[in-house]
């Protein structure tokens, strides 16, 4: 082995993280027996997160590296037009996450899963960067030897030449949809708002709660009105009243304003 920065090193890496990652899942469907107790997803994510990070990493840095030589030799000609674009890419998506979501102030586990989006997605554009200057390169380098192709057809007969080098970058490009998907899973946020009702005088068909309380998410500011309790008959036997057809309605009202400013009125119902 030439430099462990070469493209030959970047395979034995990877095939290395594929082994070990092998052995810690075998480890993780096997807790019950080794260890009496099972190991949960928080378990597997707290080490195969950052594995698939690498793993992605390695997968776009390994088609531009060369054979036997370090990164350091062909940085600057193969490696820093991906790399920044990736890093624009992941800065941009900073600026959208803040914009439109919650950074999460409370879960220790919740920022290290925007901080592993955000690298993600950083990474899946170097990708798929790296993806295109090859494909871009080698179409280019096709036209020279076959001017009269146009650039599009050079690269459709370029790929049924190359089928292994330039089908393997489809299967890459394939790996970055899905890793961008997990990433997306840090838009998943769950806010508890609690809020605090008073009885209304009793009425006859129902009970009624006031509140005044206010909650806060994100850019939006939720006020509870009423909470309303009432029975309902279900199905079309109206007179035929017993314990089976009727059930019980939670009616809430809130108003919702945005930056301050009247938005809407929310109206939730859970039926028992």
């Amino acid at each position: 082995l030439d430099a462990m920065t070469s493209k030959e090193g970047s395979f034995l890496f990877n095939n290395f993280l594929l082994v070990i990652a092998t052995l810690a899942i075998l480890l993780g469907v096997f807790s019950p027996l080794l260890y009496g107790r099972e190991f949960k997803a928080p378990w597997f994510n707290s080490w195969g997160v950052p594995a698939g990070i690498l793993l992605i990493l390695l997968m776009g840095a390994a088609p531009l590296l060369a054979w036997r030589k370090g990164a350091d030799k062909i940085f600057f000609s193969t490696l820093l037009k991906p790399l920044l674009v990736g890093i624009a890419g992941a800065g941009m998506y900073i600026l959208f996450y803040t914009k439109n979501f919650t950074i999460s102030e409370y879960s220790l586990g919740d920022v290290l899963g925007e901080i592993y989006s955000v690298i993600a997605v950083g990474l899946g554009i170097f990708t798929t960067a790296g993806i295109i200057q090859e494909y871009h390169r080698g179409i280019i380098a096709r036209k020279t030897a076959y001017p009269n192709e146009n650039y599009f057809f050079s690269g459709f007969r370029m790929l049924l030449k190359n089928k292994r080098r330039y089908g393997g970058y489809l299967v890459h490009l394939a790996m970055v949809i899905l890793f961008i998907g997990y990433a997306g899973n840090a838009f998943k946020q769950n806010t508890s708002i609690k809020f605090f009702y008073f009885l209304n005088a009793p009425e006859k068909n129902e009970i009624v709660y006031s509140s005044q309380d206010t909650g806060v998410l994100g850019n939006y500011q939720i006020s509870a009105n009423t909470l309303k309790i009432k029975p309902l008959v279900s199905g079309e036997d109206k007179n035929g009243l017993n314990i089976q057809n009727v059930i019980v309605s939670h009616e809430a009202t809130f108003q919702v304003k945005r930056n301050l400013k009247e938005f809407s009125t929310m109206v939730t119902e859970r039926r028992f």
